[in-house]
């Protein structure tokens, strides 16, 4: 299995004499070139924001400053860590920009004129029912989207990719690559090709993106969209599923491992990419034994162009597109935190042309490991914990997060999925709706007992409501009631994969987002107009 810095170093130049940033005589220090060009990217976005953008201009003088500050520091070359010490202080202390601040004007957000923009996604606004934010791309910013795709695959893929059309393999750094090199799609899957089991094939979307950088490999993509909620359909598309021989499955955590549990493995299968929702470490294992493929995690948002992080093979974090985006961990205040440390993910874009966004709250929780990673690679690491919204405070000060809830449970031998609801009133208690299995294609009935069905080998006789209520007391060491509806189906994934709520309390306050009825409206790197 290749290594990141294989492949993602190289894109941001980090392996040529010179690199990408603004100072060729960074040497062979991928960590200086790496800071110089967030340094130059940093600078660019701002003068970029302060000139175009309508939402920044009130910031002008105060991005204009910056900015010349950030290409003076670059002048007078520094080290590595000065640089991004600079980066970061620049950063510090600017406005929080807001989806819903997105959602309510986002042309005024526009920084290239309207005929400029290739690419258009529309992206619901999480946990509001106002309007959805509109997510414009110039063709700059798919081809990095591309690039990062491609590139990112090859890990995914676990095979080395065979040349183009052209015949080339690599490109030399600064040149755009062959995207009209002969390379068509071969019908029927080949054994290196990859099945998204997501929406959208318009430019721009999830899908329109993905087949175009595997495209430049030779290799298919077939786009089946999320699993239906539709009994019938969803058999059916389960058993296409099925025969498919395909190389590697992209989709939402919770529906693949539903659909691990529900059919054998795709012959061909190798590799698995989570994308769209957080992938807590139990689900990730339930789905390595199930299938015994390799497992990847990637984290992206639509607001910045859907890539944005990606495992490599040493699987101890997704690496960050540190060349194109900058993430900071801020505290509850405000603050931003120092590696290790958890609370909510904060991007700015250091290369998009058409939308810069600057400290965008993203809404999720996350940290950015110490350390480097032990690939080797000068990219930094970006663990998602989670949405700050999927959490809810205990009566005793605890915190019942979905992530945990949802790795302690797919722990559990056949279970398929699971929503929650959280009331604090009268007293504390938790409601689950499980799936224990049922039959499809590939796979035996399960055994069930009068609505207790039992969670399969290796339970020691126990049902899957007992397992549930251990899981939740032991394992996460909740003190609370718990009441478990067990069914074969269990929770029905959302049609189209709309995401869908359940309120907790008689004052809908803390809420708890059902796993498996998770989709695209709060997988931000999905999402398709």
């Amino acid at each position: 299995m290749s290594e990141i810095r294989n492949y993602l170093d190289y894109v941001y130049g980090l392996n040529s004499p010179s690199g990408r940033g603004p100072r060729p005589g960074a040497g062979g220090d991928p960590a200086l070139k790496l800071a110089m060009i967030r340094l130059a990217g940093l600078a660019k976005t701002f003068e970029l924001a302060a000139g175009e953008s309508l939402h920044y201009r009130p910031l002008r003088p105060r991005l204009t400053r910056l900015s010349l500050g950030l290409k003076k520091l670059a002048e007078s070359a520094p080290d590595a860590g000065r640089a991004a010490g600079a980066v970061m202080r620049a950063l510090d202390g600017l406005p929080l920009t807001t989806p819903e601040e997105l959602a309510a004007k986002p042309e005024s957000f526009l920084a290239v004129p309207q005929d400029a923009v290739e690419g258009l996604v529309s992206a619901p606004t999480s946990g509001s029912l106002g309007p959805s934010k509109r997510i414009f791309s110039s063709k700059n910013d798919l081809e990095s989207v591309v690039k990062f795709f491609q590139f990112g695959m090859l890990n995914v893929l676990g095979a080395p990719p065979r040349a183009s059309g052209a015949g080339r393999l690599w490109n030399p750094p600064g040149e755009p690559p062959a995207i009209d090199d002969p390379a068509p799609l071969v019908p029927g899957l080949r054994r290196d090709g990859v099945t998204l089991l997501m929406s959208g094939t318009r430019p721009g979307s999830v899908g329109g993106l993905l087949t175009e950088a595997l495209r430049r490999w030779s290799t298919p993509c077939l786009v089946m969209g999320f699993l239906p909620a539709g009994r019938a359909d969803r058999e059916k598309y389960l058993a296409e599923l099925a025969k498919n021989r395909t190389g590697c499955l992209v989709g939402l955590p919770s529906q693949l491992v539903r659909v691990a549990r529900t059919i054998r493995r795709p012959a061909g299968l190798r590799s698995v990419l989570l994308s769209g929702e957080c992938a807590p470490p139990g689900l990730v294992g339930a789905l390595q034994a199930e299938w015994g493929v390799e497992v990847f995690v990637h984290y992206g948002l639509a607001e910045f162009g859907l890539g944005g992080a990606v495992e490599c093979g040493r699987h101890a974090g997704p690496h960050l597109r540190d060349g194109d985006m900058l993430a900071e961990i801020l505290d509850g205040n405000g603050r931003q935190l120092p590696p290790g440390r958890e609370g909510e993910i904060v991007l700015t874009s250091l290369s998009r042309e058409a939308m810069p966004l600057i400290r965008y709250r993203t809404g999720d929780l996350g940290l950015v490991p110490a350390g480097p990673c032990p690939c080797g690679s000068a990219l930094s690491r970006l663990v998602v914990l989670g949405r700050k919204s999927d959490q809810a405070t205990l009566p005793d000060g605890g915190t019942l997060r979905l992530a945990d809830l949802a790795s302690a449970l797919y722990r559990i031998k056949g279970l398929t999925g699971f929503s929650a609801r959280y009331s604090a009133d009268p007293a504390p208690e938790l409601t689950l709706q499980v799936g224990a299995g049922g039959p499809a294609p590939g796979k035996k009935k399960g055994a069930a007992d009068g609505g207790r069905e039992t969670a399969g080998r290796g339970t020691g006789g126990k049902t899957t409501a007992e397992l549930v209520r251990k899981a939740v007391g032991r394992e996460l060491g909740l003190k609370l009631q718990v009441k478990v509806k067990v069914s074969r189906e269990g929770p029905s994934p959302a049609p189209g994969g709309a995401k869908q709520t359940l309120a907790a309390g008689r004052e809908q306050d803390p809420r708890l987002v059902p796993a498996s009825l998770r989709g695209t409206s709060d997988n931000r790197d999905n999402r398709d107009s």
